[in-house]
């Protein structure tokens, strides 16, 4: 009820309920066997950041952007030393990774409404996506209602795969990203 009473509220908040059990368990799939670092986007309700917690090693971090302060509040109840949330933009993910230490990501993860964004802004945030990522890193975007997505991903990374869940409210397409170890990136030859 807390995340539908939210996603009401902000008109900024696409889904009407969190992601189902399958879709999660989907995305915890398509991630790295290993993972010290991982972001994420939009986590909403917390309910992928606590699989999350639950893949990462003791050692590792996972570091949430929000911009709805009512799910920041209730994220901030999660915890757990290894997780920390920002209120903030995801398109300053490259400020927000300095003030937080990180290096680069092993895995970004991001339910954020692509659809509500213009094409430049969703372009940049894949590109800086994957500027932010290690050679070998993956970018999953879920709870996603169109393949809109397709186009800015296969422009910035070299592996892109598909999927779609119909056990889900509503049903949803789920995208992997990988670098596949191509530390430049497409992405800086094309917007260079």
């Amino acid at each position: 009820m807390r995340f539908l009473k939210t996603a009401i509220s902000d008109v900024n908040v696409a889904a009407v309920a969190n992601s189902s059990k399958y879709v999660v368990t989907s995305v915890m799939k398509q991630l790295p066997d290993s993972m010290q670092s991982v972001m994420e986007y939009g986590p909403g309700d917390g309910v992928a950041t606590r699989a999350l917690l639950k893949r990462l090693p003791a050692n590792g971090k996972l570091l949430a952007i929000e911009s709805n302060p009512e799910f920041v509040s209730g994220l901030k109840e999660i915890d757990d030393p290894r997780f920390q949330v920002v209120h903030g933009n995801v398109r300053d993910i490259g400020c927000i990774m300095r003030e937080h230490r990180f290096e680069s990501l092993d895995a970004i993860i991001s339910s954020i409404p692509f659809s509500f964004l213009a094409a430049e802004e969703r372009d940049e945030i894949v590109v800086k996506t994957h500027d932010a990522l290690s050679p070998n890193g993956a970018f999953v975007v879920f709870h996603q209602y169109s393949t809109l997505m397709l186009k800015p991903l296969r422009a910035s990374f070299n592996s892109v795969t598909m999927s779609f869940e119909v056990r889900n409210i509503f049903p949803c397409f789920i995208f992997c990203a990988r670098k596949n170890g191509d530390a430049r990136g497409r992405s800086r030859r094309l917007f260079a």
